[in-house]
This record gives structure tokens, C-alpha cells and sequence, in this order.
């Protein structure tokens, strides 16, 4: 008895190729339609965002002048308790807009946005955390500044303008610190560093988002 061999077939390197290329394509027009969407909205961002940074100002003006923070772990836990207290409020935010236009809190915009910010914001955190547990402090400020920029930055393609400008601003006002304490140029202390640093450009940015969607 015969035995027959059967030939399995596999897809043609032009089939593979093919089928990769569709996949590109699909994933590249997806996420242009996420960017789309994202700036026919930003004016509601734009109106959104004014709250947020608003509370940040604030909460940055007053951890810089009430909480001294000299010691490393101090000061960490100082920023650390400030951070989750703006994501916090940014999320309670972000919730009231997905529910009111009956979108998921996870929305792809969202994904798209934190996808875009997850990288400088992990990069900043971990290189100005190790600076701060150093006793660099002021160093360590000016990283978290630098990196929070770029975050900042990287959504300028579809977010309203003044937040790329707060982006620039803060990204160059890090970058400008930084290589003044590499120097040895005196600064004044990291808590000042980290309220005028966060403090003030969230409150101008607030004022400007107010303004223009009252406007």
C-alpha cells in the first residue's frame, strides 16, 4: 500500500507581506482617526483642562510654602501625595466628560493620550526620583519640570495650542535649571523650584483656557 504525502500549503511571502501591510494600514488609520477626533474636541479639552491646572497651581503653591521638605524621603513623599491629589482630580474630570457624552472613561482618545505621555513622564520620574533619593534635589526638580514638558508636548498635535506653549514652557524652564545646577549656579531651594516651576505656568494656562471658552 501506497502511502500519499500531502502537502501542506503555506502563504506565499507576497501573501505575508501583503497581509502585514493591511495590518499597518489599519492600525495607521485607526489612530489618525483617534488624532481626528481628538482635535475636532479639543475645544472641550481646552475647557476641561482649566480646572485641573487650576488645582494644580494651587496645590503646588501651597506644598511649596507650607511642607519645608530638606530631607529626601520628605520631599518625595510631598510630591508624591501632590501628584496623586491632581490625577486624582483630573480623572474626576475626565469621568464627568466620558459620562456626559456617554463614552467609556477608557476612551481611545484617552488610550491614545497616555500612550503618547507614558514615556518622557516614566523616563522623568525615574531619573529625577534617583537624583532626590541622591540629595539632589534641586537637580531632581528640574528633571520632573523638563519631563512633564515633553509629556506636555507630545499631545500639541491635537490638544488646543496652549498646552503646547505650557509644554515648551515648561521643558525649557527645566532643561535652563538643570544645567544651572550641573554648572554649580546657587538656586534657590527644590521646594521653590517645584512651586514656581509647576505653579505658575499651570495658573497662566488656567487663566488662558478660562478666558477663551467663556469668550
Amino acid at each position: 500500500m501506497q502511502s500519499q504525502c500531502h502537502t501542506i500549503p503555506f502563504p506565499s511571502q507576497n501573501t505575508a507581506t501583503a497581509i502585514t501591510a493591511d495590518a499597518m494600514a489599519d492600525s495607521a488609520e485607526e489612530t489618525l482617526g483617534v488624532i481626528r477626533n481628538l482635535m475636532e474636541r479639543s475645544t472641550v479639552y481646552q475647557s476641561l483642562s482649566a480646572p485641573a491646572a487650576a488645582a494644580a497651581s494651587v496645590l503646588a503653591f501651597g506644598a511649596g510654602s507650607l511642607l519645608p521638605a530638606s530631607e529626601p524621603t520628605t520631599f518625595l513623599t510631598c510630591w508624591g501625595i501632590v501628584l496623586l491629589l491632581v490625577n486624582g482630580i483630573n480623572a474626576f474630570i475626565l469621568a464627568g466628560r466620558a459620562r456626559r457624552s456617554g463614552e467609556p472613561f477608557l476612551s481611545p482618545g484617552l488610550k491614545h493620550t497616555l500612550r503618547r505621555v507614558s514615556l518622557p513622564l516614566s523616563a522623568g520620574a525615574a531619573l529625577g526620583t534617583t537624583f532626590a533619593l541622591a540629595g539632589q534635589l534641586p537637580l531632581a526638580a528640574a528633571i520632573w519640570l523638563a519631563a512633564y514638558g515633553l509629556a506636555l508636548h507630545s499631545t500639541a498635535t491635537y490638544a488646543p495650542p496652549a498646552l503646547g506653549i505650557l509644554g515648551i514652557a515648561c521643558t525649557l524652564t527645566g532643561t535652563s535649571l538643570a544645567a544651572l545646577t550641573i554648572f554649580g549656579v546657587n538656586l534657590p531651594p527644590a521646594q521653590a523650584l517645584m512651586a514656581l516651576g509647576f505653579g505658575i505656568p499651570h495658573l497662566i494656562y488656567a487663566a488662558l483656557t478660562a478666558k477663551s471658552s467663556v469668550s
